[in-house]
């Protein structure tokens, strides 16, 4: 019977990772860029992944964010998906680290990111709880936090045949190139498109890379 069990419950993890992972398993291509030689070589490093697993593995990249969970005082999260984490890093190029604080929540029983920078001396890792997240950490000026981005620099002229908007459940990583701070964005199941921005502060990204497919029929 204990067999069974364990059995069962490996199922269920592997049926979980599998609904989490996207649709595509391809390679992507460049379709547009402000700055050829970055985009170039993310490009290569997330397709020479995708090659190898079918998927893009940060967690085994040295130029992505490193995340610290952040173990909240409170009960455990109300969304059995729920989960905080934080990083410090350069994240708007200003010279000085900040301490960004990543919220995973659920969107339709996914995963989905939300990144909100405060300063690197920040006491909000003590402070936060799940009670007073909205208040503490949804309502803070300085963030990444969507429900959709459009592609703002998309020629007009191709909006009609190729999607131009990511959504949730969205998969947002940092990561550093040359010294400078980029992140990456993607959606996480229908992973058709990866966007490489800068943050510029408040809630203002600037667009630098387009990743795209040739299976990119989700508008």
């Amino acid at each position: 019977m204990k067999r069974i069990i364990v059995l069962s419950a490996v199922l269920l993890l592997a049926i979980a990772g599998s609904a989490w992972a996207g649709v595509y398993k391809g390679l992507y291509k460049l379709v547009w860029s402000q700055d050829t030689e970055v985009c170039a070589a993310i490009l290569n490093l997330f397709n020479a992944d995708m090659k190898q697993y079918g998927e893009i593995r940060y967690e085994q990249q040295k130029i992505f964010a490193e995340w610290k969970p952040m173990a909240l005082p409170d009960d455990a999260s109300p969304l059995h998906c729920g989960s905080v984490m934080k990083a410090t890093l350069d994240i708007n190029n200003d010279g000085t680290e900040d301490m960004v604080v990543k919220k995973v929540f659920c969107f339709h029983g996914m995963d989905s990111d939300g990144l909100f920078i405060f300063p690197a001396d920040s006491d909000i890792s003590t402070k936060l709880t799940w009670a007073n997240m909205r208040d503490l950490l949804f309502n803070v000026p300085n963030k990444v936090d969507f429900d959709s981005y459009e592609l703002k620099r998309w020629p007009k002229s191709k909006k009609d045949n190729l999607p131009t908007v990511l959504g949730q459940p969205l998969v947002l990583e940092p990561f550093a190139w040359q010294g400078t701070t980029y992140l990456s964005m993607t959606e996480r199941y229908n992973n058709y498109w990866i966007v490489i921005v800068k943050y510029k502060g408040g809630e203002t990204l600037e667009d630098i890379c387009y990743f795209g497919t040739t299976s990119s029929k989700k508008s």
